[in-house]
């Protein structure tokens, strides 16, 4: 007995399945919401810079150090090679590498020089926005250029001091003005640090408000007391571990010591 099926040939889809299309829909919009993420957030350079420094160090990169000449490029501020700068003293040697910390944009940094030691106190203003840690993009050309001067005088320690005002703060991130001004203190620490600089060369301290330059009653004032301090000492030996900012704060007024 024949038997004869008469199949009928269904008709072939042309072109991708539907969900194809629903599917890459999807991912476009995916896509274009991490992009804008990522135009949102903001770059740590701190981070950034430490997690650069690891691969260096990983891949065994060596660091080569360019000088541009002013005639042939953008103006640099030079770092004394062998301790003799422009002046006798350190402080001479921090005016010379520094010059714009104390000219246009200086107003408000005080100073302070007792024999091996220099301090010199930053506004907090012009390092971190109010109740924050991160430091500012302005300020990160200063501390390359204090990293710079660091590597080149390997007897000389820094030891940053941050400070507050007596307004209490609460925020998510920070319970109280003690962990602020420590926070504050270690990323610029940190910073340096990423930069090259010994860690047995540097200490960060935060001192909340308990070393106010003035008494906290006007904002005048209280714009005093918030402020970062680096403290440059002479002489340093491994195995010194003394904060001297916590044994003899120095007291600014506009700019010069009390």
């Amino acid at each position: 007995m024949d038997f004869d099926f008469d199949f009928q040939d269904e008709e072939q889809e042309q072109g991708a399945p539907a969900w194809v299309v629903t599917f890459g829909d999807m991912m476009s919009l995916l896509l274009a919401f991490f992009v804008l993420l990522l135009s949102f957030s903001e770059i740590d350079r701190v981070a950034f810079a430490q997690i650069m420094g690891s691969l260096k160090n990983a891949f065994g990169v060596q660091t080569v150090q360019i000088m541009v000449h002013p005639h042939e490029g953008p103006e640099r501020m030079e770092v004394p090679q062998d301790g003799n700068a422009s002046g006798d003293g350190l402080l001479d040697k921090l005016h010379s590498i520094l010059p714009g910390a104390f000219a246009g944009g200086g107003e408000g940094i005080g100073e302070h020089q007792d024999d091996s030691r220099v301090t010199i106190s930053f506004p907090g203003r012009l390092l971190f926005e109010s109740g924050e840690s991160r430091i500012q993009d302005p300020f990160y050309e200063t501390l390359d250029v204090v990293a710079d001067f660091m590597k080149k005088e390997p007897n000389l320690q820094l030891q940053v001091f941050g400070h507050t005002d007596d307004r209490p703060i609460f925020t998510p991130r920070f319970y109280d003005n003690w962990e602020l001004s420590a926070s504050r203190a270690s990323q610029v620490v940190k910073y340096l640090i990423a930069q090259g600089v010994e860690r047995s060369r540097l200490v960060s301290v935060g001192f909340a408000d308990t070393r106010p330059v003035a008494p906290n009653d006007s904002p005048q004032n209280r714009e005093k007391n918030r402020r970062v301090e680096f403290l440059f000492i002479e002489g340093y030996s491994p195995g010194e571990y003394e904060v001297l900012g916590a044994r003899d704060a120095h007291r600014f007024e506009d700019g010069r010591e009390e």
